[in-house]
């Protein structure tokens, strides 16, 4: 690490005596991202073995890259804009240069009308930054970047030596991690069994009177453990436990980090292309091959699933429409099987038409009908009335914003971890038709992984 810190102060030492930012009109800015290959180095641990307050990890769900981050170079937090629209322009504008792999990671409230808990004021209604530090490996090989903001009367001499000092406070991932998990002292869920099935039945009472179609509930499990939660140890684990789902983690200040394994991609665009896709409808994994297979089939012939992930499927061709986005009409629904549960799983691509901003494609696409319901503005009403918590992130759009690329996921499957406590957050779809034993035990299933990870 040292001779590596020691190669990229000498490339920034070139690069910044070089540099010329004259040409920037006043007021005007851009991003210097200064890179050099490094080997193999595992973003995740690297992360690990830092301090400080700021700190992100972001996994593809196909494991094509991964990146960590440290410090920020740049940040966007909006505690007042609902729409991201003043935001994704700023973000957007500043990725218009020759940034190179620059990217704005963060994600935003699932519901930014309602007023934020005490827990996710750190986060705001939504929170971009652009790594000051960040190692990316990708299938080309690994890098180390410093990222700065210059504009025409940057003191190149100043921000070298900022530079300079702040990775000198950097630290090499350990050789071996220490795996070890405090023990869980307690479990509280919210609501318990009594109120989720109170909140069941009247979701199912708004469905019969032809009010709504479905309604997702959550539920928020709390760990309480004996020392610090353990949120980077539980996703290191559960990259092994689940690979083939989008791993995240944001930590805004120190002893405060929101964090998952999703297996649902909200958008990704890249260019005029766009691919979404309809995630929804669960079961549980076979304890063998056999059984594994008659729950898939199970779960294709179910009519309550297939109606939930229509509702999903449906929505989004729809909302891509409205925006001009040309969907490929061909679907195939197939079977997107994780390690503990699979669920009913389809593609929605398309082309883009004319030029469609983040905040756009973000507003029409969230909340999918797979995280709120149908139709939404019903859904998102109920679940701000029975919901006896504040979802924050939970189940909102977390991702990036590249040059001409972005991909969101949508955040479930997660944790928030607060000092020595672990938020938990899963939810169901109701429909007509759904018991509440059966959605407990769904979520149950769908925490397994989470539970594993950390040994529980």
């Amino acid at each position: 690490m040292t001779t590596m810190i020691d190669t990229l102060l000498a490339s920034v030492e070139r690069q910044l005596r070089t540099s010329d930012y004259r040409g920037l009109a006043p007021g005007e800015s851009a991003i210097l991202r200064i890179t050099i290959p490094i080997a193999d180095c595992d973003p995740l641990s690297w992360l690990r073995a830092q301090q400080g307050d700021y700190g992100m990890y972001w996994r593809d769900r196909r494991g094509a890259w991964e990146a960590a981050g440290l410090g920020h170079a740049d940040l966007v937090l909006d505690k007042n804009d609902r729409n991201f629209s003043a935001s994704a322009s700023y973000i957007e504008k500043m990725l218009q240069g020759d940034c190179g792999n620059a990217r704005y990671f963060g994600g935003m409230r699932f519901n930014p009308q309602t007023r934020e808990s005490r827990l996710w004021l750190p986060f705001g209604i939504s929170y971009f930054a652009l790594p000051e530090f960040e190692v990316l490996r990708q299938e080309s090989g690994c890098e180390f970047a410093w990222q700065a903001i210059v504009n025409r009367d940057t003191d190149m001499a100043e921000l070298e030596a900022q530079g300079f000092a702040a990775a000198g406070r950097l630290k090499p991932p350990p050789s071996d991690v220490d795996e070890i998990i405090p023990d869980i002292r307690s479990r509280r869920d919210l609501p318990g069994e009594d109120g989720w099935g109170r909140n069941i039945a009247t979701v199912l009472e708004l469905i019969e009177a032809e009010k709504a179609e479905k309604i997702v509930l959550a539920r928020r499990s709390t760990l309480q453990f004996a020392g610090a939660a353990p949120a980077l140890q539980a996703l290191d684990r559960l990259r092994a436990i689940n690979p083939d789902t989008f791993h995240f983690y944001f930590r805004p200040q120190a002893g405060l980090a929101f964090f998952g394994a999703t297996p649902e991609r909200l958008y990704r665009r890249s260019g005029d292309k766009l691919e979404s896709e309809a995630v929804a409808g669960t079961r549980q994994r076979g304890a063998t091959k056999e059984e594994d297979v008659a729950l898939g089939r199970e779960l294709l012939g179910s009519d309550k699933d297939v109606r939930e992930h229509d509702y999903v499927w449906r929505r989004i061709s729809a909302q891509l429409g409205r925006l001009g986005v040309r969907v490929d009409a061909n679907r195939e629904t197939r079977l997107l099987r994780l390690a503990r549960v699979q669920h009913l799983y389809s593609f929605v691509n398309g082309s883009l038409s004319g030029a469609v901003s983040n905040a756009e494609l973000l507003a029409a696409l969230h909340p999918t009908p797979a995280v709120g319901g149908s139709p939404t503005d019903i859904a998102l009403a109920a679940i701000d009335e029975l919901e006896p918590f504040d979802r924050g992130w939970y189940a909102g759009p977390v991702g990036w914003i590249g040059k001409q690329s972005a991909e969101f996921a949508v955040a479930i499957r997660s944790g928030l971890a607060i000092d020595s406590a672990l938020h938990l957050y899963t939810g169901a779809g109701i429909l007509r038709g759904s018991q509440a034993e059966s959605e407990w035990n769904e979520i149950e299933n769908k925490m397994a992984a989470f539970m594993n990870a950390l040994a529980v």
